[in-house]
C-alpha cells in the first residue's frame, strides 16, 4: 500500500469512527448478485419453480409447495443461466436461457424454448436455433425444428396440455451477425411442448407487431409501431384487421394489453390527460366505449395485477415518490383488490406484488420489498389469510444495516417539478455535513430511478457518502409529456436538472458542498463528463462507465441502429445538426473539466463502443488532465461480472476518497 493510500485509509478510517456509525462492510455485500430471484406456482398449487443463483449462474429450482423438499431442477452449462421460467400445466414447465455471446460476460436472452417435467423427464430443446442440433434429448429431436428467431408465449392455453401459442420473430442478418430486429413478419405458432412439433395459425406482416389471444388460441388484437415512433392497434374482424375506431380520451393510439375471459372487453394501455399520464382502459367491443379503470394516478401506472378469474387488470402501482396502489374502477368488490388491501396493511411501507396465483386461487405468490429489503416472497393462503416465508433475495443482506431513501420534489430553474431520491448515510454526529456521490441513471429515455433496493447506492451510503438520483426530465414514469420535454436536451435541460437538484439539497440537508462527485453508467456516464463540463466548480470528481462521449457516433455506429426504429429514435432525441451534436458531447469541452476524472469500460461494448472512452481520455490527456482508466476485456455494456465489479468498486472508492480528501 503507498504511503498516500495508508494516508487515505486512515484519515476515512478515522472520519467513519467521528461521523458515521454504521460497521463497515465488505465490497462483495453489495455486488453479489441476488441469490433467489423469483417464484411462480403450479396451477394446482402443489409445486413452486424458481430461478435460483450460485455465483454467476443461475438454475431452475422444482420443489413441492407442501414442505419445499426439491423435486427437480435444471443448471445449465456453458455460461448459460436460466433466463424465464412459464408452467404449462401441472406436470411441466418451459423456460428460457440466456447464453453470454461474443465474449460478453452478460448473457443475453437466445429466443428459444425448453421444457421439463417436475421429476425432470422430457427434458429438452423445444424451439430455436440450436433445435435441429441438439443430441440430448432423446425423442424430442426427431421432431424440432432449427429456427433463426426468437418468439414470446402468447398464451398457454389453459385446456390443452399439449399446446401452447407462440409468436414468431424471425431475425434479420447484417453483415456476419443475426438481430432479433422485429422488423420482419411475425409467425403466431401453435407449438406441442412435448415433441416440439408447431403448426402455423397465423402470418402477421407489421413491422414490431404485439399480438393478444385468447384461450382459445384466436389471435384478436394487435398492436405495432412504425420507425417514427407512432403506434397503431386493430382488431380481427373476421379474416380482415381493421382499426380500432372508437373515440379515445388520449390523443396517441393506445396498446392493446389484454383481453377479458368472456370477450367482452379489450384493456388498453394510453395516455391521457395535459401531462399525458399513462393509465388503463376498459374498450367495451359492443359499443366502443372507453373507461379509465385507475383514478388520481400523478405519475403512470408502470404495473398491474390481472383478475385471473376475469382477465381484468384490478390493482395498478404508479411511482410518484414511492409506490403507489390504485383499484381498479370494474373491480371494487374483486378477491385481488382485498388481498392487495389486507397485505399493504400486514407489509407496511413495503412494496407489495402478487406474482402469481394457483388457478383456483387458493394460493397466491407474494413479493415484498423496499428501499432496505432486495425481496422476500412469501406463499399467501387466501383461504385461512396466512403468509408463509419462502426465501429472500440477497439473503446475506442484513436490512438493519442499509439506509432508507428519502423521496424529494425540486422545481427547478424553468419551472419544472423533478422527482429525486436522497440516502443519507448512518451519521452520528447530527452537526456534520457528509460528502455526496450524484448518480445520474442510463437511458435516458425509457428509464428513471426508483424508490427500491439499489446495491451501488447503499454500497457508497456504508462508506459514508450521501446519494442523489435525479429523475431528470425525459425519465420515464412521469407522463409522456416530461419524457419528450428531454428530447434534444440530453447535455442541456438534463444537466440543469441535475445541477439544480444537487445545489437544493446542498442548501436543505447535511451535504458537504465543497465534497461531492458524480458517478453514473451508460447515460449517466455521459452525464458525469458533460456535468463536470457544464458545472466545472460543482464536482471534485467525475466516473463515467459505459458512457457515450461523442454523441456524433451514436448516429453512425452501434448495436442500438441494427434495432427497429433505433436510428429514427436518435434523431427524434438526439437532433441531427452536428454543431448541435458537438456542443452536446462532453469529449469537446475537455479544457473546461476541473474534476478529477475515471473512466471505466467494458471493451465488448457494442452500445457506448469503447472509442468513445479513448477519445475522451485522448482529449483530456491533451488538455493536461491525468485520468483514472479501468477496462475490462469481457464485459459489454456495464460491468457484469461479480468480481469485476468487486474490482471496480474498490477502485471506485479509492479514487473518490481521494478526490475528496480535504
Amino acid at each position: 500500500m503507498s504511503a498516500r493510500r495508508l494516508f487515505l485509509f486512515i484519515f476515512f478510517a478515522f472520519l467513519s469512527q467521528s461521523v458515521y456509525s454504521a460497521p463497515q462492510l465488505p465490497i462483495e455485500t453489495f455486488t453479489r448478485h441476488g441469490d433467489y430471484l423469483d417464484v411462480v406456482i403450479s396451477p394446482d398449487g402443489k409445486h413452486l419453480a424458481t430461478r435460483m443463483r450460485q455465483g454467476e449462474k443461475v438454475m431452475l429450482v422444482i420443489m413441492r409447495t407442501a414442505d419445499h423438499k426439491i423435486v427437480g431442477g435444471i443448471d445449465p452449462k456453458g455460461g448459460n443461466i436460466v433466463h424465464s421460467i412459464t408452467w404449462v400445466n401441472n406436470e411441466r414447465l418451459v423456460y428460457e436461457l440466456a447464453q453470454q455471446f461474443l465474449g460478453n460476460d452478460r448473457p443475453s436472452s437466445t429466443g428459444e424454448l425448453f421444457g421439463i417435467n417436475i421429476d425432470n423427464t422430457q427434458s429438452g430443446l423445444l424451439y430455436g436455433f440450436r433445435a435441429s442440433a441438439n443430441n440430448t434429448i432423446g425423442s424430442l429431436i426427431k421432431t424440432t425444428e432449427s429456427e433463426k428467431a426468437s418468439q414470446d408465449i402468447l398464451n398457454i392455453l389453459p385446456g390443452d396440455d399439449d399446446h401452447i401459442l407462440i409468436i414468431e420473430y424471425p431475425w434479420e442478418k447484417i453483415g456476419r451477425y443475426y438481430y432479433d430486429n422485429h422488423k420482419r413478419a411475425a409467425i403466431v405458432s401453435k407449438l406441442n411442448v412435448y415433441t416440439g412439433r408447431k403448426m402455423r395459425v397465423d402470418v402477421l406482416s407489421y413491422p414490431n407487431v404485439k399480438a393478444i389471444a385468447n384461450d382459445q388460441g384466436e389471435v384478436k388484437f394487435i398492436t405495432w409501431g412504425d420507425v417514427d415512433g407512432n403506434r397503431y392497434s386493430a382488431v380481427r374482424d373476421g379474416e380482415e384487421w381493421r382499426s380500432l375506431d372508437v373515440n379515445y380520451p388520449f390523443e396517441d393510439e393506445p396498446a392493446v394489453i389484454g383481453l377479458s375471459r368472456d370477450g367482452k372487453y379489450a384493456y388498453l394501455y394510453g395516455a391521457e390527460g395535459e401531462q399525458q399520464i399513462n393509465n388503463l382502459f376498459q374498450l367495451d367491443l359492443n359499443n366502443g366505449e372507453t373507461v379509465a379503470l385507475f383514478e388520481g394516478a400523478q405519475s403512470d401506472i408502470e404495473s398491474w395485477t390481472m383478475d385471473e378469474a376475469t382477465g381484468a387488470p384490478i390493482v395498478g402501482i404508479s411511482f410518484p415518490d414511492k409506490p403507489s396502489y390504485h383499484y381498479s374502477a370494474v373491480g371494487e368488490s374483486s378477491m385481488v383488490s382485498q388481498l392487495y388491501k389486507m397485505l399493504l396493511n400486514a407489509f407496511k411501507g413495503q412494496k407489495v406484488e402478487v406474482r402469481d396465483f394457483s388457478q383456483d386461487l387458493s394460493l397466491a405468490v407474494v413479493r415484498v420489498s423496499s428501499d432496505i429489503n432486495p425481496g422476500e416472497y412469501y406463499l399467501f393462503n387466501t383461504q385461512n389469510n396466512r403468509a408463509d416465508f419462502i426465501w429472500a433475495n440477497g439473503s446475506w443482506i442484513d436490512i438493519n444495516q442499509m439506509r432508507p431513501m428519502e423521496a424529494l420534489n425540486v422545481s427547478v430553474r424553468d419551472g419544472l417539478n423533478i422527482h429525486a431520491y436522497l440516502t443519507l448515510p448512518d451519521i452520528k454526529n447530527p452537526n456534520a455535513k457528509v460528502p455526496l456521490i450524484v448518480m445520474p441513471h442510463g437511458g435516458p429515455h425509457f428509464a428513471r430511478d426508483y424508490w427500491h433496493f439499489d446495491p451501488d447506492v447503499q454500497l457508497f451510503a456504508n462508506r459514508g457518502y450521501a446519494v442523489l438520483q435525479v429523475n431528470f426530465r425525459g425519465s420515464d414514469g412521469y407522463g409522456d409529456a416530461f419524457h419528450r420535454a428531454g428530447f434534444r436536451q440530453w447535455g442541456q435541460g438534463m444537466i440543469n436538472d441535475i445541477a439544480d437538484v444537487t445545489r437544493h439539497v446542498v442548501a436543505t440537508r447535511p451535504i458537504d458542498g465543497e465534497r461531492m462527485c458524480i458517478y453514473g453508467v451508460s447515460y449517466g456516464g455521459y452525464a458525469s463528463l458533460m456535468s463536470a463540463a457544464m458545472e466545472p466548480e460543482l464536482f471534485r470528481c467525475a466516473i463515467g462507465s459505459g458512457g457515450v462521449y461523442d454523441l456524433k457516433q451514436l448516429h453512425e455506429e452501434g448495436l442500438n441502429l441494427k434495432h427497429f426504429g433505433g436510428r429514427e429514435f436518435l434523431q427524434r432525441t438526439l437532433g441531427t445538426d452536428v454543431a448541435e451534436l458537438d456542443n452536446n458531447s462532453p469529449v469537446y469541452f475537455a479544457d473546461k473539466i476541473k474534476a478529477n476524472v475515471m473512466l471505466i469500460h467494458g471493451m465488448k461494448d457494442q452500445i457506448a463502443l469503447p472509442e468513445h472512452a479513448i477519445l475522451m481520455r485522448e482529449n483530456l490527456q491533451k488538455a493536461g488532465k491525468n485520468v483514472r482508466w479501468l477496462t475490462y476485456d469481457r464485459a459489454g455494456h456495464g460491468i457484469w461480472n461479480s468480481e469485476d465489479r468487486t474490482e471496480m468498486f474498490a477502485e471506485v472508492l479509492d479514487f473518490v476518497a481521494d478526490s475528496l480528501a480535504k
